[in-house]
């Protein structure tokens, strides 16, 4: 009977000991990143006001104490590069990098970077925007998310040759108005042939300490937020009841100087396995 107990209690440790090593191993996402290999990110933009999620026609209530509903809401995020711990930089080729976060399409707020070298990200780095090069370029040269057929449908300045970089729509019992409707429309990428508005912005988010373990079996998943209250607040605080329409003008650069500083890091998951 003691001969039968131990061997139960072995057979026991054996089988815990082969489950523990074949766990850790399922779980170990630390091997050294392969030069040879490349895999995917995706960064994910997760629009909220303040605490809450972010809904279309839901009331929320800006810095100026003002009431107000959204019913558009976009903006462009292009070139992105992605810095490791050991402070190597990769930009993703320009060709590529241009992407237009709509929250009327769901799918949009996922912007998939594939072909990334793989590594250990710790910072990630992008223009809110369409540079100055690009939006000049001619018109086969700005593709998919820049197409103004497409994707870039009314996010395009015909009278002023230039990109929409933001745009929200709604209103506001404050705005006396009849419709009560306010207008953001903000671009301007510093001018073509002459020194105009410049509110293209560069926004830089820290991971932490946990960087996004990118390899050719894991694409991490960066989830990053996007407070649309802080666009009325920071650099200046936005009053709907003095002015509801901001566009191409020197104001709309208070505009572009809150809703740079609307992102923040929120976590990543590294626990993500998807082909590329």
């Amino acid at each position: 009977m003691k001969q039968l107990f131990l061997s139960y209690t072995l057979r026991a440790l054996i089988v815990a000991t082969v489950f523990s090593f074949f766990s850790s191993c399922s779980d170990d996402h630390t091997t050294a990143p392969d030069a040879t290999k490349t895999g995917s990110i995706i960064l994910e933009f997760d629009n909220v006001a303040g605490d809450d999620e972010f809904t279309f026609n839901k009331e929320y209530t800006n810095a100026a104490g003002e009431k107000f509903t959204t019913t558009i809401l976009k903006y462009y995020i292009s070139n992105i590069s992605l810095v490791t711990t050991s402070g190597t930089v990769y930009t993703v080729p320009q060709d590529i990098s241009y992407f237009l976060v709509d929250e009327s399409v769901p799918t949009s707020t996922k912007v998939k970077l594939s072909n990334i070298p793989e590594g250990d990200y710790k910072e990630v780095r992008y223009t809110v925007g369409v540079d100055s090069v690009r939006s000049t370029m001619p018109i086969e040269k700005r593709q998919g998310a820049l197409d103004m057929s497409g994707q870039g449908k009314d996010m395009y300045w015909e009278w002023n040759s230039g990109y929409i970089f933001f745009k929200m729509e709604g209103s506001s019992p404050a705005i006396n108005e009849v419709e009560n409707n306010f207008r953001f429309h903000i671009g301007g990428f510093g001018g073509y042939s002459a020194q105009t508005i410049n509110n293209i912005k560069t926004v830089t988010l820290s991971m932490g300490t946990t960087p996004a373990t990118v390899r050719s079996d894991i694409a991490p998943e960066v989830h990053i937020l996007a407070d649309i209250l802080r666009v009325f607040s920071g650099n200046r605080t936005i009053e709907l009841a003095k002015n509801p329409s901001y566009m191409f003008s020197r104001s709309s650069v208070d505009i572009a100087n809150n809703y740079m500083n609307m992102f923040s890091f929120d976590h990543v998951h590294n626990d993500a396995a998807h082909s590329h």
